[in-house]
């Protein structure tokens, strides 16, 4: 049946609790995990306790942070990452994607060695250039890459007809 008492599923999360605070230009959602017998507690897979996370009125995600169990500000399971933010141009395209520590420093997110990835587009929504750059600001060549800048070309069905790759000096 639909009835019983709360269990810990096998993330260790019986309960999440979502909070909805609505802005005229944005909406914060905070959801927060608790275990069966009403603790909070953290997701085993991430480690945290707590996701908050703002939407702009168009529903994209613009900033999202993570809390431990203590309110603290923490990552997923040591990605170094605390805060993520994005920025979207006018026609919902995901320009920016920034990677932030606990002390709102630009950090290097853990496994993907970058800290901020920017993109274009071309005027039918393709992506045409990603560009990586490290916590210090400079482009960064990731290792599983060997490049900082992705350009593309596509022909006219939208198929991608020629990549360059480049070290983003110039």
């Amino acid at each position: 049946g639909s009835s019983g008492d709360l269990v810990d599923n096998t993330d260790g999360v019986a309960l999440v609790r979502t909070t909805y605070t609505i802005y005229p230009d944005s909406t914060q959602i905070i959801e927060s995990y608790f275990d069966a017998s009403g603790l909070t507690t953290e997701e085993k897979s991430s480690g945290v306790h707590q996701r908050q996370r703002t939407v702009d009125k168009r529903g994209f995600l613009t900033y999202e942070s993570y809390f431990d169990a203590t309110g603290a500000p923490t990552d997923i399971h040591g990605d170094n990452v605390h805060e993520r933010r994005y920025t979207y141009n006018d026609r919902g395209n995901e320009l920016t994607e920034e990677f932030f520590d606990v002390n709102d420093k630009p950090i290097n997110q853990k496994g993907l060695d970058f800290a901020r990835v920017v993109y274009k587009y071309d005027d039918k929504n393709r992506v045409i250039e990603k560009a990586y750059f490290g916590d210090d600001g400079a482009p960064q060549i990731l290792p599983n890459l060997g490049a900082a800048v992705i350009r593309q070309e596509y022909d006219r069905q939208g198929t991608i007809v020629r990549q360059e790759f480049l070290d983003g000096q110039g």
